[in-house]
């Protein structure tokens, strides 16, 4: 059973706080934007991007571009003024007074888990006083999908959910709503290179607010779950305890995917030298032997297929006798080949680069870029003698 016999504590005040002090604050304990990364459910990072981060070895970049990050920044106030207007507003149209919407700039946290900090983005006050959390979301039209589930029915995307629910047990608040503005990728790039907030003029926030954003705009609610939140403490105050607090590196794991290697390369080092492992790591190589002996039968298999499919390709070309269109009839249906060469593309050959750098160094110097060296992993098995 969880304790509901407290109230957050203002940790910081946020009005005027710069961006790097924000996020020293942010190391201070997890935030709600942590918990999927907690959860080992996050599509951007994992726990040790999420550890390296709170023990300062660096600060953790999404792996999304910096035009979403800051569209979203630049759109909130936006989402939130349409979530109000959604929410007092009845099925006939007519305004009502059922909540008003809140900034805090307050970073919380929670008296019984200190380790839990709250930066939430607006708070909500009905008509009966009271309260529940705003959550806003800006993502591409594209995702529309993922808030729903196989059999159609309303959902919040998990990673995003286990922020809620985090927000929900630091504020001590059993309810809370997620709003969603879907946008197409020219709006957001436009909202990114603004200086200031996107708004729109208040003679004509109810008009656009109707034609052009609220079919684009979802809400969810979400009501506290005691099991959710008991798991979700545990597992982050386990990851605190145990990781943050002694600074021991997080172990790989497997619901990690692709996250997993790209943030091992991220925050260590390879140098000369030769380490004898104590871990077991007969399982993993195993397992590599296997997925590679599968991806050399695919790639077999493949390159059959394509050499059958140029045996039809030479044939359909053989058709054509030199022109490089062909029109077909069988059974009514009509087949039209083409054979059109593209537009050539520009490269700089190696052999070339070099006869750039030596007659014109400051010129290449000046456009030409360097790659990142890459490491390939490697391993072979030796069998003792017995002699």
């Amino acid at each position: 059973m969880i304790n509901k016999n407290y109230t957050p504590i203002k940790a910081h005040n946020l009005i005027g706080v710069s961006e790097a002090d924000w996020l020293q604050m942010r190391t201070e304990g997890l935030g709600g934007s942590d918990a999927a990364r907690v959860l080992g459910i996050s599509p951007w990072g994992t726990k040790r991007d999420l550890w390296a981060e709170k023990v300062g070895i660096q600060p953790f970049t999404e792996d999304k571009n910096e035009m979403i990050l800051q569209a979203g920044h630049r759109l909130e106030d936006l989402v939130a003024r349409l979530y109000e207007y959604l929410m007092n507003s009845d099925s006939k149209g007519n305004k009502t007074s059922n909540v008003s919407v809140h900034t805090l700039n307050w970073m919380y946290r929670h008296p019984l888990f200190p380790f839990m900090q709250a930066d939430v983005d607006r708070l909500v006050i009905k008509a009966d006083g009271s309260q529940k959390i705003l959550e806003i979301k800006t993502t591409d039209e594209n995702n529309r999908k993922n808030w729903f589930d196989s059999q159609g029915k309303e959902i919040i995307p998990p990673y995003y959910e286990c922020q809620v629910r985090h927000y929900m047990a630091v504020m001590n608040i059993d309810e809370a709503d997620v709003c969603c503005l879907f946008c197409n990728e020219q709006f957001r790039v436009l909202a990114s290179l603004l200086d200031s907030d996107v708004k729109i003029p208040d003679e004509l926030f109810s008009s656009y607010a109707e034609e052009y954003f609220l079919p684009n705009l979802i809400v969810r609610h979400i009501t506290r779950d005691e099991t959710y939140e008991e798991n979700l403490i545990n597992a982050e105050q386990t990851f605190w305890n145990t990781y943050v607090v002694p600074k021991v590196e997080p172990p790989v794991e497997k619901q990690e995917g692709n996250k997993a290697k790209k943030a091992l390369l991220r925050y260590r080092q390879f140098n000369d030298g030769v380490e004898e492992i104590t871990t077991d790591i007969s399982s993993s190589i195993k397992n590599i032997e296997a997925i590679d002996a599968k991806i050399a039968q695919y790639k077999s298999a493949i390159k059959m297929l394509e050499e059958n499919k140029e045996v039809d390709e030479a044939i359909l070309l053989s058709s054509l006798n030199g022109k490089n269109e062909g029109i077909f009839e069988k059974d009514d249906v009509y087949y039209k080949v083409d054979f059109k060469k593209g537009k050539p593309s520009k490269r700089i050959l190696a052999k070339d680069l070099k006869k750039l750098e030596a007659q014109y160094p400051e010129v290449a110097e000046k456009f030409v870029s360097f790659t990142n060296p890459t490491a390939k992993l490697k391993f072979k098995k030796y069998v003792k003698s017995t002699s």
